[in-house]
């Protein structure tokens, strides 16, 4: 005889399935909103209304207002109370004011990345490196591969508050660098250069992400520092762009005040 189904256990079982599954479905589609936002696929300011994300990815209500607050709490949008959340807007002054900020917390974080790396994370670092200068690379997987070797970074640090001051900081860096770099939202643009040989030009010099990793792998906590400021910097400095320009007017207020 088989034995008795214990259903009392078995409720209780699918009830506490039933928040573990709605989270893992934010989280998802969090990352999955969060993806478009970065790469431009909303315009600075739209108001994002839950019931057209519902539609469109494929989740519930519940599930679409929870990834919404995480993004928010990231401050990629903007809660207005009554009407709803809307993508926020980076201007160039803003952009100015978090240049030192991040510069700041990423060279904490390369010094308190140091002491945890291992062999493994040293050919990872190498690996992500080499990648990022292969010239084959779309935008995508380039912003995939760069997203990806600070993070690493950040998690080496074990500093889970520096971390989320991280990817706070450094989200509005994604949306004006990458997606909207060409996009009419923006007045930054690249008329004789594409985004993608920007980024890949990037990486061939001495602000690329090669010296930060070569730095990190020698464990050189004061070279690290210096070559992720350089690297951060970099991306304003350009002459010919009006976007560089107006940044790097601000940042003179901000990096070196009277």
């Amino acid at each position: 005889m088989p034995p008795a189904k214990n259903t009392g256990r078995s409720r209780a079982s699918k009830r506490s399935a039933q928040p573990r599954q709605k989270d893992y479905l934010a989280e998802r589609t969090y990352k999955r909103l969060r993806e478009k936002i970065y790469t431009g696929g909303y315009r600075p300011g739209e108001h994002l209304k839950e019931e057209v994300l519902v539609e469109e990815f494929g989740a519930s209500r519940s599930v679409i207002r929870q990834a919404l607050t995480f993004l928010t709490a990231e401050g990629l949008l903007i809660d207005r109370p009554k009407i709803g959340k809307f993508l926020a807007e980076f201007t160039e002054e803003l952009i100015a004011k978090l240049v030192p900020i991040r510069i700041a917390l990423e060279q904490l974080a390369v010094r308190e990345a140091i002491p945890n790396l291992t062999d493994s994370d040293v050919r990872e670092l190498r690996a992500i490196a080499e990648e990022l200068q292969k010239p084959q690379e779309s935008l995508a997987d380039q912003d995939a591969l760069d997203v990806a070797l600070h993070r690493k970074i950040w998690s080496l640090t074990g500093n889970d508050e520096l971390e989320k001051l991280l990817i706070r900081v450094v989200g509005p860096f994604h949306i004006v660098s990458n997606g909207t770099l060409a996009s009419p939202y923006y007045r930054r643009n690249a008329a004789a250069i594409s985004v993608q040989q920007v980024l890949l030009e990037r990486e061939k010099h001495a602000a690329g992400h090669q010296p930060i990793v070569d730095a990190l792998c020698r464990r050189d906590p004061d070279a690290a520092a210096k070559a992720m400021a350089a690297h951060i910097a970099a991306n304003y400095e350009a002459p010919d762009e009006d976007f560089s320009k107006s940044v790097g007017g601000f940042l003179k207020k901000y990096l070196h005040p009277r």
